[in-house]
C-alpha cells in the first residue's frame, strides 16, 4: 500500500512557548502548595513568588500563575 507524505516546515509560535512556561509555573505553585498544606493566596504567594524568578516571563504572569494555582 503506497503512502503519500509531504514535508512541512513548522515554526513554533512565541505564544505557545509563553503558555508552556505559564503552565509549568502553575504546576510548580500547586506542587509547593500541596507540599506545605497551603490554603490561602497570601501564604502561597509568599512561599512561591521568589521561586518563580527562574522563569523567563513578566512578573505579572507570575502573580497570575500563583492565583490560578490557589484557585
Amino acid at each position: 500500500m503506497p503512502i503519500k507524505s509531504i514535508k512541512q516546515d513548522f515554526t513554533p509560535n512565541p505564544e505557545l512557548r509563553m503558555m508552556e512556561i505559564f503552565r509549568q509555573m502553575v504546576n510548580h505553585c500547586i506542587r509547593i502548595g500541596l507540599e506545605n498544606d497551603c490554603s490561602t493566596l497570601k501564604r502561597l504567594s509568599g512561599m512561591t513568588y521568589h521561586k518563580l524568578q527562574d522563569y523567563d516571563i513578566m512578573s505579572y504572569y507570575k502573580l497570575t500563575a500563583i492565583s490560578q494555582a490557589c484557585g
